[in-house]
Parts: C-alpha cells; sequence; structure tokens
C-alpha cells in the first residue's frame, strides 16, 4: 500500500468524523441577520448604529426580540435612554421606535439592565441614570419606564411614564440603581438592586408602578445589618422572591485574608418578609471559594436552587441546606485555557439540564475576552450531547495588526424557544484596535431541551408529524403517524394551545391566536416527543 493510499483514508475517515460531528453539533444559524452577527454602524444597523452592550434581551410570543441597552458612553454625554427591538431574522423592527430604537429622554449615561414583556405587549425597562436628584448631579439613580408596543413612552406608568429613585424611596432615595424587574401573573412587578446608602433592596409595585403597600415595609423590603453587595434574584411559583447577595468579610475593620467573602442567599414569602423555613431565619449562608463573586441565580422545576459565580456552581435544596448528592454542593466550572470564566446567565431548562452563558478573560493578556454558552448537568457535569463537548466558544472580537490588539467578546443574557433556538447577548468590540462596544446577538439552532427532545432529534428520529399549510391561518392540518397530546408554544415558552391528536390527519383551530411564531411539541403514549415550528399570519 501506498503513501497516498494512506492519506487519502486518512483524508476519508477526517471527513466521515467531521460530518458526523457536524449531525451532533448544535449550529449558529447564517440567516439571522448578516451571517449570524449584527453589522455595526453600516445601513444594516438601526437608528443607534447596533452600538452598545445588550445586558437583557427578551424573546416576544410572536418571536421579536427587545434588548435593555447600556449604551452609556463615559466619554460622551448621551441624555437618552435606549431600548432596542429585532425581527424574528435579526433585522430592526421598523415599527418600533425609529428604526427599532426607542429612545427616551432620561439623563446622562443611561443604562438598561432588564425588560419585561407583558403579556398585553407593554414593555417595562429598569436601569439606572444620572438624573439629578435632592440637588446631587452625576450620581447613579434609578430609573423604570414603561413603553406602549411602539416604543412610545406609556404616560400611565408611575409619573408620566417613569419612575425615577425618590418617586420608590421617598427624600432619602439617592444613589440608588435598578437591576433586575420580574412581571408577576397578577400584574404586579417585583424590581431590585442597590437602594439607598448601596443597601440591597427588593420591592414590589403595583401594575401602574406605586410601591405595593402589602410587601415588606411601604412596599420595600431591605436587611440594613451588614453591608452587601446585589447580585440576582429569582421569583417562584409562589411568588416567593430568592435574592442573591455578597458580603466582604472583616475582622476589627480589616478585610478577612483567610475569607474576604461570603455568599448570602435570602428567600421572602409572598407578603415581602424573610421565610423562616428557608435556611436560618430566611438566609442561607454558604462559602464556596476565599473570593466567592456571586453572579447569577435560577430555580428549577422541582424547586432546587442554582448559583452560579466566577468559576462555580453551587446547588441548594428548597429549603436553602447545600445539596450534598450534587457535587458536595457545588463545582467549579472553567472553561480551558481561556482564563476567568465569568458566568453571567444561568437557565434552568429542567431539573438535570442547565445551560449557561458568559465570557473568559485574560486581565494580564491585554484583554483577551471570548464569550461561550455551555450546558451542564444538575451537578454541574459538561452535557456532551450540547456540541459534543458541552460548550460553545465565540470569538467576535476584532485584533487590530498594530497598536491595542485585545479582542472582546462576551455574553450577559440567555434565553432559549420551545424550538430549541438558543439567543444570547452581549458585546463585542466591532472596530479593530478599539475599545467601542457592538451589540452582539447570536442565535444558536438545534439545542437540547431535554434528552431526545431537540428540534433536530426530533426531525430525524421521532414518527411522523408533517403540519400544513405553514404559514397557517385559522386552521392548521397536523399529520400525525402516532396519537398523541400535542401543545402550541408562543415563542416566549408560554403554552397556549393544547389538546389530542390521533393518526391520521387532523384540523386544529388556530384562529384565537396572534400573528407569530410558534411552535408544536406532540407526545406519543410511548413518550416519544416531536417538535415542529409553525408560523400564524
Amino acid at each position: 500500500m501506498t503513501h497516498s493510499f494512506f492519506s487519502t483514508c486518512i483524508a476519508l475517515l477526517a471527513a466521515l468524523l467531521l460530518h458526523r460531528a457536524t449531525l451532533n453539533a448544535q449550529n449558529i444559524d447564517s440567516t439571522f441577520t448578516t451571517n449570524g452577527v449584527l453589522p455595526y454602524g453600516d445601513t444594516l444597523s438601526n437608528s443607534a448604529l447596533n452600538a452598545g452592550l445588550g445586558r437583557c434581551l427578551v424573546i416576544q410570543p410572536d418571536g421579536k426580540l427587545v434588548v435593555a441597552m447600556d449604551k452609556a458612553d463615559p466619554n460622551q454625554s448621551d441624555l437618552f435612554f435606549y431600548t432596542y427591538r429585532y425581527n424574528a431574522d435579526g433585522t430592526p423592527d421598523q415599527s418600533f421606535g425609529e428604526n427599532g430604537v426607542s429612545k427616551i429622554f432620561a439623563g446622562d449615561q443611561s443604562k438598561g439592565y432588564e425588560a419585561q414583556v407583558l403579556p398585553d405587549g407593554r414593555i417595562v425597562v429598569i436601569g439606572e441614570t444620572q438624573y439629578c436628584v435632592n440637588g446631587i448631579c452625576g450620581a447613579s439613580q434609578f430609573f423604570m419606564m414603561r413603553l406602549h408596543p411602539g416604543g412610545d413612552l406609556d404616560s400611565t406608568f408611575g409619573i408620566n411614564g417613569k419612575i425615577i429613585t425618590t418617586q420608590l424611596f421617598g427624600t432619602t432615595g439617592t444613589f440608588a440603581i435598578g437591576y433586575n424587574v420580574k412581571a408577576l401573573p397578577d400584574g404586579k412587578l417585583i424590581v431590585a438592586g442597590r437602594g439607598p446608602a448601596a443597601k440591597p433592596f427588593v420591592a414590589r409595585l403595583t401594575a401602574n408602578g406605586f410601591p405595593d403597600g402589602t410587601f415588606g415595609q411601604n412596599g420595600i423590603f431591605t436587611d440594613t445589618t451588614k453591608y452587601y453587595i446585589y447580585a440576582d434574584i429569582a421569583v417562584d411559583a409562589q411568588g416567593s422572591v430568592f435574592m442573591l447577595l455578597q458580603s466582604n468579610n472583616f475582622v476589627n475593620a480589616w478585610p478577612d485574608s483567610s475569607n474576604l467573602s461570603t455568599n448570602y442567599l435570602l428567600k421572602l414569602n409572598a407578603s415581602g418578609v424573610l421565610d423562616p423555613s428557608f435556611g436560618s431565619n430566611g438566609i442561607a449562608r454558604f462559602d464556596i471559594y476565599n473570593y466567592d463573586a456571586p453572579t447569577a441565580l435560577a430555580i428549577k422545576p422541582n424547586g432546587d436552587i442554582v448559583v452560579a459565580g466566577n468559576n462555580w456552581l453551587a446547588f441548594l435544596l428548597p429549603d436553602g441546606t447545600l445539596d450534598a448528592t450534587a457535587a458536595g454542593g457545588f463545582s467549579s466550572f472553567e472553561i480551558p485555557n481561556d482564563g476567568d470564566t465569568r458566568i453571567t446567565k444561568v437557565l434552568a431548562l429542567t431539573d438535570d439540564r442547565l445551560m449557561l452563558a458568559g465570557y473568559t478573560i485574560k486581565p494580564n493578556d491585554n484583554y483577551l475576552e471570548k464569550a461561550f454558552l455551555a450546558q451542564v448537568d444538575g451537578s454541574g457535569v459538561l452535557k456532551t450531547d450540547f456540541n459534543q463537548t458541552g460548550r460553545m466558544i465565540f470569538d467576535y472580537g476584532l485584533v487590530a495588526q498594530t497598536g491595542w490588539q485585545g479582542n472582546l467578546c462576551e455574553f450577559h443574557d440567555l434565553d432559549v424557544t420551545p424550538a430549541g433556538d438558543a439567543y444570547a447577548t452581549g458585546m463585542r468590540n466591532p472596530i479593530a484596535g478599539h475599545t467601542k462596544r457592538g451589540l452582539l446577538i447570536v442565535k444558536i439552532e438545534d439545542v437540547e431541551l431535554e434528552s431526545g427532545t431537540s428540534l433536530k432529534n426530533a426531525l430525524v428520529g421521532n414518527p411522523t408529524l408533517n403540519i400544513f399549510p405553514n404559514p397557517a391561518h385559522e386552521t392548521v392540518l397536523i399529520e400525525s403517524g402516532y396519537n398523541a397530546a400535542y401543545t402550541i408554544f408562543s415563542y416566549d415558552g408560554k403554552s397556549r394551545l393544547s389538546g389530542i391528536i390521533a393518526e391520521g390527519t387532523n384540523a386544529i383551530d388556530v384562529s384565537a391566536l396572534r400573528s407569530g411564531l410558534y411552535v408544536i411539541r406532540a407526545v406519543g403514549n410511548d413518550g416519544k416527543t416531536a417538535v415542529r415550528k409553525l408560523a400564524i399570519r
């Protein structure tokens, strides 16, 4: 046998392995926006040039994407608060604000941190701005607003559509920041962040933006007994609020070198009072590393709790104790060879499948940053059915040939649809040799939601399930190869219609569904699942 023959065999084997790897890997959707990446500053950008950092991405029921923007530039004054919206294909939504941008007068250095889309299509956004409050200017202040579906300010919310620091905290309310907002089923809103005197707070507001007096004290809970650093909140199905905090530790007024920080997780009941059944009188305390730096929080469907930090994951039971069956309660999580791993978002897809987003950074290497997505099981072990390795690395920053050669690419938020489409948002430097921030949104297809139920697996390995016409208007026909229970989800993950289909052709009335993107999931008596995308006109 000749060398050429061996070379040919090796090449064929490599091609086969690559083909199999491609079949088993998740894919970047190249049809989303421009070859999968938002353009910066050209004719396909929105009216704000797609500039800034995406702190939060929300998928609307119709598949459109709302992004809470941090467009602040310390080198430039800009008195507006920005929110972007994109069509499902990543193009600017012309029906929202000006060419996809809602631009609301607020104050200098305004930043949006989180958004929520309400059932009626209105949008609440929370963040900070440098309003002048009580004669203090140039300091961060709490800012919140509600927008109509078209991006204009809803004047029926708060005071002329806005809530600022003093309207929530009174005359003492300065130097506050709103980091999170969660919409409750009854229309009320949970907001949280850094309150006056840098004390973390949780507040509950009425649907129109005023403190709900039945929660905490005058609508607000805060703990002034210790100096905490705010990290994140989560709200469970019962309306209980979990607040993740970090505390720096001191001994005789000096930092404790043996234990620089401690993690605290507080649970408030629906009345805004510490729940005594959780941890110790409503507070769970746990240490991971010398300097823990907690970052994100999620609640599994079974009520267990996942906490993420820089380079680690912690697992707690519903009573606030560490889950000894899950890696002894915590596990390290690092992207190999890429420096410090910063987890910014945790999603609990199931009890045993978590999806993570974040970025890595090498601060001593001229700021080389890479964004990542990963899937792990309930103990923090990588799920290898996600991209074979359990993780995907993204390196979209641009590097100059000379001068500053840093490379910035970060994910700060993540959402996943019932069809297995994952959207991650953050930023990259879109100009070589420059630290200017450009919005980054990446769409990943065929994400495993639970074992064997990704859209790809359903298309390849499950029994017949055909839908037509697609797009549908008032009626959709489902041709099924088996008896099954079906559910139609909107793209924000909410169940909109359900029923039973029989083997053969079934006519389903979808006239009550709004125009937009949907997902049909059919589960047979044997547990086999098929998933299909559906458009409604």
